[in-house]
């Protein structure tokens, strides 16, 4: 890997103190919290229903799972061969502020960092256990089809004046990890939902309990509306900092639980080439967080991670990457082992559609932008490569360098005082002559590492924090210093459809799906595809959790497929019609 290097990377499971009190602020004793000895979460999970396959982890970082990539975009293989490419490495959610004391607290990971592990914390209490953290390990999966049956079958029964029956109620719905839900503890999972607010879901009769009986299901969590929509596939998971003692921590955490839904829809649009990650960021502790930032790190390889520029567009809070010349890797397309794009090179961004609340009850503006160097690329400054202590975490948060000097909007941005102090690194288009921006200012290549951070505000004991952000992507554009039209064409797109919170989602691919299914399931040898109409000849995949694609076949309705091959566990299936629309996805369990 490219990054066998960073293994030093493992002293940055951060919470770190560092005594520089704010402005304004007193000197008081630190307030101390006590940790449970819980492991860092081994849960994956594939996210897999349109042009982008995502792997999602437990341990509070995404996609790299320490061997392989995570984030493949296009979901099928280049150019008709077996490989498929990457175009993120590496991203997860840092969080940092002041204490009441004056003391630096951060919440920080990076690739083998572990900062963030399994389950929720006491409401009242902020802390967990070994126990939680365990049960907790875990991805809670649902399907658009699923609640979109549900729906049908719930609507069609009270207009009859019955209740549902439960075995209409397909699993994924019916054990959502959702408040009061009273069919949680009747799954495997041999634990009892604490009382207090978790997965999303529409509440039909608003009595605050998750209750499919009632007509309950389901939905992406949108602070702008009462009333969301779903997506064609939801992945539910709950991490905090309180897990354990660690390495660097003085025994001080930030207490924070990290519920994060990450989901996808499958569509005709630009929204079939993104994903989407909501997260809520909740201070469980006693202690205020003064001065705190919330930023979006990312290393976002395309395809080679060698020869990627970087810039944002202020005005969208958005960060793009993008290839340095015209070939992705080496002259001959290759880039050490690591798949790449060629010359037929995409745009990826990452932009946040919805922030949290200021203290002035505003949405949080994007208020820094920085990138940084992977410490091994070869002649980059000492003060631009990757952070080594929590002061020097927190100066990237702030829009600085590591060593805390100023980023100067011109050249690299580094130490050259003939330019103007900036917060913002290469806001302008790479094809502007006269802008500032990597592919003008021809910075050397290297490995970057970004960092997104909003504006600083106070996050209170209980305090809510919502974060969403999506990945737009747009394939095949003429490189070198490539026009961003495409991909602000693409976010504008979906920033609307975002502002519509997800109900005006248009051209859904499930939407006028046929039903298809496999059976039996659960399964040991062999399954067959289960059509409600006359169907011919479809793709059909099997991906395990990991997101990593086991078997991959054209099949009739009347073929028999062989699993025999496979370990025991639970698998995601989708089929496709030779166009390449999708027709159905689920899970089959293979015992």
């Amino acid at each position: 890997m490219k990054k066998y290097l960073l293994f030093v990377l493992l002293l940055m499971n951060l919470q770190y103190v560092e005594a520089r009190p704010p402005k304004g602020h007193k000197k008081h004793p630190a307030h101390v919290t006590y940790r449970a000895d819980c492991q860092p979460g081994t849960s994956k999970y594939g996210l897999n229903v349109n042009n982008v396959r995502v792997r999602l982890q437990s341990r509070g970082d995404m996609w790299w799972d320490n061997s392989s990539i995570g984030y493949v975009v296009p979901n099928s293989p280049v150019g008709g061969g077996v490989e498929q490419v990457s175009s993120l490495y590496s991203g997860a959610t840092w969080i940092g502020g002041y204490d009441a004391s004056g003391n630096l607290k951060l919440a920080a990971t990076d690739y083998l960092g572990v900062t963030y592990y399994p389950g929720p914390l006491n409401e009242s209490t902020g802390t967990t256990s070994q126990a939680v953290c365990n049960a907790w390990d875990r991805h809670f999966v649902v399907y658009g089809t699923e609640i979109t049956l549900f729906v049908a079958k719930w609507d069609l029964a009270h207009q009859n004046g019955m209740p549902i029956d439960e075995s209409e109620i397909p699993d994924n719905v019916k054990y959502y990890p959702a408040r009061g839900n009273p069919y949680f503890a009747t799954t495997a999972s041999g634990f009892i939902l604490p009382d207090q607010d978790l997965a999303p879901f529409f509440d039909r009769n608003n009595d605050g309990v998750y209750n499919p009986i009632d007509g309950d299901y389901p939905i992406l969590e949108i602070r702008s509306s009462a009333n969301p929509g779903y997506a064609d596939m939801m992945i539910y998971s709950i991490s905090n900092d309180v897990g354990k003692e660690q390495l660097v921590a003085q025994g001080n955490s930030l207490g924070i639980e990290l519920q994060t839904q990450s989901f996808a829809f499958a569509t005709s649009d630009a929204l079939n080439d993104m994903t989407f990650s909501s997260q809520k960021i909740i201070n469980r502790s006693m202690d205020t967080l003064h001065e705190a930032i919330i930023s979006i790190w990312i290393d976002g390889d395309l395809g080679c991670g060698n020869d990627d520029y970087v810039g944002c567009d202020t005005t969208r809070s958005l960060v793009y990457y993008y290839n340095a010349d015209a070939v992705d890797g080496a002259p001959d397309g290759s880039c050490a082992g690591t798949p790449t794009y060629g010359n037929k090179i995409p745009l990826i961004g990452i932009d946040i559609f919805c922030s949290p609340l200021g203290d002035d009850g505003k949405p949080l503006k994007m208020s820094s932008f920085i990138y940084y160097n992977n410490s091994s690329s070869s002649s980059v400054p000492l003060g631009t490569t990757d952070p080594s202590s929590g002061t020097e975490y927190f100066n990237y948060m702030r829009g600085l360098w590591k060593d805390g000097s100023p980023m100067y909007a011109g050249a690299d941005g580094y130490q050259d005082s003939q330019f103007a102090t900036t917060k913002y690194a290469f806001p302008d288009s790479p094809k502007d002559e006269l802008g500032w921006s990597m592919a003008q200012a021809e910075v050397d290549f290297a490995d970057r590492r970004t960092v997104q951070s909003l504006e600083s505000f106070t996050m209170s004991p209980g305090s809510i924090s919502e974060l969403v952000i999506g990945f737009p992507w747009v394939a095949n554009v003429l490189h070198p210093a490539p026009s961003l039209e495409a991909l602000l064409a693409a976010d504008d797109l979906v920033q609307a459809i975002f502002d519509g919170c997800f109900t005006n989602v248009v051209g859904s691919n499930f939407a006028n799906s046929i039903e298809l299914s496999v059976y039996p399931n659960p399964a040991t040898d062999y399954i067959h595809i289960q059509s409600s109409k006359t169907l011919q000849t479809v793709n059909f995949q099997l991906t395990n959790m990991a997101g990593q694609v086991v078997l991959s076949q054209k099949i009739t309705p009347n073929d028999e497929i062989s699993i025999r091959h496979l370990p025991q566990g639970v698998y995601g299936y989708q089929m496709k019609d030779l166009k390449g629309v999708i027709l159905s996805v689920g899970e089959l369990i293979k015992d």
